[in-house]
């Protein structure tokens, strides 16, 4: 069996395999769908540019077949994915004939991820590999139908790029679904939260984790880690923030939206392709709680309050003799500063010497004389000159 080295990735192939040097859309659906599904299929297939396209589908569920029959028919360059090994007799595919045809001119490629040649059978283990194959040589994901918490939903976390053709619940839209989709929602928030707590850049996977006996190395595919948790990059960061900001229906104020916040601030604000400024203001200065202006208080020791921790990374912005922005292209942005440090100074009667200083910086940055004045005499002694 042909074998080709596609990310990083050994697949064996069966057909011309320059198809897969083309800009790829992957189809995906879940197992079980609702009334509508094929409807809309049907239609997307229907606008496809048979001249400039060319999908990856599977074989398993009746819609990823419907697909595959509908795009040879259509004419437009099919990649076939397997979740076992090609088999050497290309009649226990059980393609039809124009299927047939389409892979012998070149229309067509069978591929798979799986190239022991004994593995005759999809399982569970090689078809969420088969997914995770056709997710990373995708340009665009294209995605028939899937629940909001399933294997699925799961496996397209934090990934751009991704078209739902049909929601769940899409056909019966009631008033009583309002608290079924803000759970959803709620759901996915922890779920994306949970992933940047547990993958932050100080945190590494615990080797005497109980559950580290459940599957050994060997026991990888090749594109597997054997680590249990992989460190969030800057791209998966940035990937899982955009997906979680599009999440209308999370609570604003609530504890998850502060606590994803407080995961942004204090472990990954420092990439330096990361625009921190813009993403407060999608996340909202207005989405503080009171308990986010709090500083607590650990063995004695003050920690800063979320506000703080917020206000500290906005004036990382500000450009000053003393330091080099983060990020080059992240502008400050004093209206938004000024909103925070107003806040800040009327919460407490006495504010403290670092929240004048930046009070005072800023004053220095827009050239406010007035403002000025009245820091540098707060301050007293301790202003700078």
């Amino acid at each position: 069996m042909n074998t080709i080295i596609i990310k990083n990735q050994t697949l064996s192939y069966l057909g011309d395999a320059s198809i897969l040097l083309c800009p790829l859309t992957t189809f995906l659906c879940s197992h079980r769908v609702p009334e509508g599904v094929v409807d809309a299929i049907r239609q997307w297939v229907n606008g496809l540019d048979s001249a400039n396209t060319c999908v990856v589908c599977g074989n398993l569920t009746g819609e990823e077949r419907l697909m595959c029959r509908l795009l040879v028919e259509r004419g437009i360059p099919v990649v076939l994915s397997l979740a076992n090994a090609i088999p050497d007799d290309i009649s226990e595919l059980k393609l039809s004939s124009q299927e047939m045809t389409a892979v012998q001119t070149g229309r067509m490629v069978v591929v798979s991820p799986v190239t022991d040649a004994t593995i005759k059978c999809p399982s569970g283990k090689t078809s969420a590999a088969r997914n995770l194959l056709m997710i990373a040589i995708a340009t665009h994901i294209v995605v028939g139908f899937m629940t909001e918490n399933g294997n699925l939903a799961r496996q397209l976390l934090g990934i751009r790029n991704v078209s739902v053709l049909h929601f769940e619940g899409q056909n019966e839209v009631r008033e009583t679904d309002t608290q079924k989709v803000r759970d959803n929602a709620n759901r996915m928030g922890w779920t994306i939260y949970k992933r940047l707590k547990e993958g932050c850049p100080l945190v590494t996977a615990d080797s005497s984790d109980e559950d580290a006996s459940d599957s050994s190395v060997e026991d990888l595919m090749p594109w597997e880690s054997a680590s249990k948790v992989e460190p969030v990059s800057s791209l998966e960061m940035r990937r899982l923030l955009a997906q979680y900001l599009k999440l209308n229906d999370i609570e604003k104020p609530s504890l998850l939206h502060s606590l994803v916040m407080f995961q942004v601030v204090k472990y990954y604000s420092n990439f330096p392709d990361f625009n921190f400024t813009a993403f407060f203001r999608l996340w909202g200065p207005g989405n503080l709680r009171q308990e986010d202006w709090k500083a607590t208080k650990i063995n004695d020791i003050w920690l800063p309050s979320l506000a703080d921790r917020v206000i500290c990374r906005l004036f990382k912005a500000m450009p000053s003799r003393f330091h080099e922005p983060i990020n080059r292209e992240e502008q400050f942005d004093p209206l938004l500063a000024h909103t925070l440090i107003d806040e800040a100074l009327q919460r407490t009667k006495k504010p403290n010497k670092r929240l004048l200083q930046r009070a005072l910086n800023l004053a220095y940055f827009e050239h406010n004389s007035e403002a000025i004045s009245k820091y540098r005499e707060l301050l007293g002694k301790d202003a700078p000159q």
